[in-house]
């Protein structure tokens, strides 16, 4: 491979025969004398057949974008192999957020301080594509949720019968019928979350990112914030997305109040609909893991914020 032997022409390189396992995706370890390389390929059974030249084109733009903007650290893309659908890049030894959180869950001054590291991340990565006001087309909205509940139809078809979840349903459905505001859009990172961010000394490393569609930038922040909400040390807060919460507010400090609004009724709308995307997955996590405490828990912690941010919607 040209990649490799750019970076050692006599070593022994060599390919683990086990790595990690994703839903779309393996991470394998390229080992030489003196390198330590990821190769990441995608399942094409699973992944759409652009993925990985997708994924490619937005890391090299960080890559670029790293040159003048020292905050917008991303994985050095080596190589991009379209016969494989891989690409080769360099290896990672950091903690994901969601772990360096937990680890930090004694000071709670630097767990708001990698929240706010965060925030400013992604602001970096939005501003990249000048951000612009346009409309907020609710009906999009919905009909990306609608398709989310296709392709998870077993616990949709459970949740049918949920009173809770259907009144929820009901409530995002009739916001965005009506919802014709102007947001900012940018083109999005599309998979943010506490596992896609790696944290060492030197602050956030950005993964995963698509950077394939202009959209809200509240659908990057909600989604974080909705996980952050029940897979993280701030879960444990009685209302952990309340815009009064330290959670909503370090995000909000590393963001720019600027753009960001958290009790703004679109933010509000936006984290409802991936609050509900989220409980189409924990319901399919539970119903193939019936037994599992953390399973129930995670459903249970999503079903309450999914009430609390239905109250403040209606406040709104």
């Amino acid at each position: 491979m040209p990649a490799l032997k750019a970076l050692d022409a006599n070593a022994n390189w060599q390919l683990a025969k086990s790595g990690v396992r994703a839903r779309k995706c393996d991470i394998f370890r390229v080992t030489s004398p003196k390198f330590t390389l990821a190769l990441k390929v995608y399942k094409t059974d699973v992944a759409s057949k652009n993925a990985a030249q997708i994924q490619y084109d937005a890391l090299m733009r960080c890559n670029l974008a790293a040159l003048n903007h020292s905050i917008l650290r991303a994985p050095q893309a080596l190589a991009f192999l379209p016969g494989s659908q891989a690409i080769l890049m360099d290896w990672q030894r950091a903690p994901t957020l969601r772990t360096a959180l937990w680890r930090r869950a004694a000071t709670p001054h630097r767990q708001r301080s990698l929240v706010t590291a965060a925030g400013s991340w992604l602001r970096t990565f939005h501003n990249l594509s000048d951000t612009e006001v346009q409309t907020l087309d609710g009906s999009k909205l919905f009909a990306k949720l609608d398709n989310q509940m296709s392709r998870n139809s077993v616990a949709a078809t459970a949740l049918n019968n949920n009173t809770a979840f259907q009144a929820a349903l009901q409530c995002f459905q009739e916001l965005t019928s009506k919802t014709n505001v102007q947001t900012p859009h940018a083109l999005l990172h599309g998979d943010f979350t506490p596992t896609n961010l790696l944290v060492d000394g030197a602050g956030i490393i950005g993964m995963d990112m698509w950077g394939a569609r202009i959209a809200p930038v509240y659908e990057d922040i909600a989604r974080m914030l909705a996980y952050l909400g029940v897979v993280s040390p701030f879960a444990m807060a009685g209302a952990p997305l309340s815009p009064q919460n330290k959670l909503v507010h370090a995000f909000t400090q590393g963001y720019g109040e600027d753009i960001l609004d958290a009790a703004s009724g679109p933010f509000q709308t936006v984290l409802l609909y991936q609050q509900l995307r989220r409980w189409l997955v924990y319901a399919s996590r539970k119903a193939n893991r019936p037994n599992s405490p953390l399973a129930r828990w995670q459903l249970a912690q999503n079903k309450r914020l999914t009430r609390q941010t239905l109250t403040w919607l209606k406040d709104c």
